[in-house]
Formats: structure tokens, sequence, C-alpha cells
């Protein structure tokens, strides 16, 4: 099976464009570093689409050393809890799936 990266792109793009051009970028719940870069890469390829991305995230950034790559790559992380999840065209999941229990985007 092959997987063909500018196909994808361009129907990502015209689901978000038709949606409002606004992605929800949600690492699962206590971000680690690879949900967190997961997350940065995906918000950098979508900004090249023309995509405004939010990176939301639940729970708590525990670890020190997590907290530093936070704070040093200046990621501007959004309370979930203080985001309208309706505002946003497209939500993707990162290093998580939805209903598995690590991540607290509802249901419905």
């Amino acid at each position: 099976m092959s997987f063909n990266l500018g196909a994808a792109l361009a129907r990502v793009r015209e689901l978000a464009l038709s949606q409002g051009a606004r992605a929800l970028l949600l690492p699962h719940d206590n971000p680690d570093p690879d949900s967190l870069a997961a997350a940065l890469g995906l918000s950098m390829i979508l900004l090249r689409e023309g995509i405004e991305c939010t990176i939301g995230m639940a729970g708590i950034i525990g670890r020190a050393e997590n907290r530093a790559m936070v704070r040093e790559l200046k990621f501007d992380l959004k309370p979930l809890e203080n985001l309208d999840l309706a505002s946003f065209g497209l939500v993707a999941l990162l290093d998580t799936q939805h209903g598995t229990g690590n991540n607290s985007l509802p249901l419905s």
C-alpha cells in the first residue's frame, strides 16, 4: 500500500477550508515529547497549507525535561477546557485515539 502525501495534504486542505480553515491539534493527556513534537510538526505542515492551528492540551506536563522542552521551544499550548471545539473545522489527535481514555476529547 502506498501513501501519497501530496494527495493527503490536498484533501486535508480542502476539508479545512470548507470548514473554516482552523485545526485543533491534540496530543494525548499529560503530553510527552513525542506527542508534542508530532503536534508541532503537523502544525508546521498545516500552516504551510494555509490552515490556522491551535495546539491544545489536557492534564499536566509533569516531568521537568518535558516542561523544559515546552519552555525552550515556546510551545503555545491552550488548555482544552478553554477552547470552543465547535470553532475548529478539523481536530487531529496525536499519539492517541478517540475513546481510549488517554485524551479528554469529548466523545460527542
